[in-house]
């Protein structure tokens, strides 16, 4: 499938027998800093070695994302900026061809989720290792959307 308007392939992700747009734009990128604020002063926070993840859930907009993501890999832990944006990449993508998990149980409850995934290893794993952590993750965090739904 080709995007219109620049004419590159779109990568779709085939869930339930709908089709579900699989990139990670720049609305749904979480931007702000009051929103980054509330999010770290208010959220839920859990962690998946090496992942740990930070969300809050937020009532439904029109025209917002279903999740909004933020994606931080401490300084502290990788010196160099490109190690660091390698983790921010793999951890990036494998989000984004997981986020249906979510994106279920959030059309579900008609809410949204604010969400942080930190990284807390001092290496670099896999990207196998990446994807199965962030599967574990955003199961869990689906689990405790609906959990607060209820």
């Amino acid at each position: 499938m080709l995007c219109i308007k620049c004419n590159r392939s779109i990568v779709s992700v085939f869930y339930n027998d709908k089709t579900m747009d699989a990139r990670l734009t720049r609305k749904e990128r979480l931007r702000g800093k009051s929103a980054i604020d509330n999010l770290f002063s208010k959220g839920k926070s859990f962690a998946v070695f090496p992942l740990r993840a930070v969300y809050t859930i937020v009532p439904a907009k029109e025209g917002n994302p279903e999740v909004s993501l933020l994606v931080s890999v401490s300084k502290k832990r990788f010196k160099r900026a490109v190690k660091r944006n390698r983790v921010k990449r793999l951890i990036k993508e494998t989000f984004r061809l997981k986020k249906n998990i979510i994106a279920q149980s959030l059309k579900e409850s008609g809410n949204h989720v604010h969400l942080a995934i930190l990284y807390l290893d001092k290496v670099i794993p896999e990207y196998q290792v990446f994807d199965i952590r962030m599967k574990e993750l955003l199961e869990k965090v689906s689990s405790e959307i609906c959990k607060s739904t209820k």
